[in-house]
């Protein structure tokens, strides 16, 4: 996704677009859902601040149980940009800057979207909180009854 500059002048701005995870070199698998994006853009050149809300449907499989299921995603992101050199001395303390050279016609807001998305996304992949998994000798799905083996 990108944002042409010209198109936004100083002030506010809110902007809305649809796109497709293969836009964002996402997994279609994983993301099969298109991706609603909303930013309020605030230009007061030499700064541009982004601030980005992301939301989709995930597929994903059960860490526990293995059974498939969808799940939603919100994400949220504030980029900001310079427009014009990086400093040679650099607060570490400060939000993360992205310098883009103060001619630039558009910025490509993929990788910042997609890593969003990505670090968004739970560490395990559960169906439900209280998933009951399998049974580790038979493999009978515990969320859909008792086995009948000897535990």
């Amino acid at each position: 996704m990108k944002l042409h500059l010209p198109s936004y002048p100083r002030g506010h701005h809110q902007i809305s677009e649809t796109v497709e995870s293969a836009q964002l070199d996402l997994d279609r698998l994983l993301f099969p859902r298109a991706i609603e994006v909303r930013i309020q853009l605030e230009r007061q050149d030499p700064y541009l601040r982004l601030d980005c809300q992301l939301k989709t449907s995930i597929h994903r499989t059960c860490d526990r149980c293995l059974a498939d299921y969808d799940s939603s995603v919100i994400a949220d992101a504030r980029l900001v940009f310079v427009l014009g050199a990086m400093p040679s001395h650099r607060n570490e303390d400060a939000e993360e800057i992205q310098y883009i050279p103060t001619d630039s016609q558009e910025i490509d807001l993929s990788a910042d979207l997609r890593d969003t998305l990505m670090l968004s996304l739970p560490m395990k992949s559960l169906c439900h909180d209280d998933c009951k998994g399998l049974c580790s000798q038979c493999g009978q799905n515990l969320n859909e009854g008792l086995c009948r083996c000897s535990r």
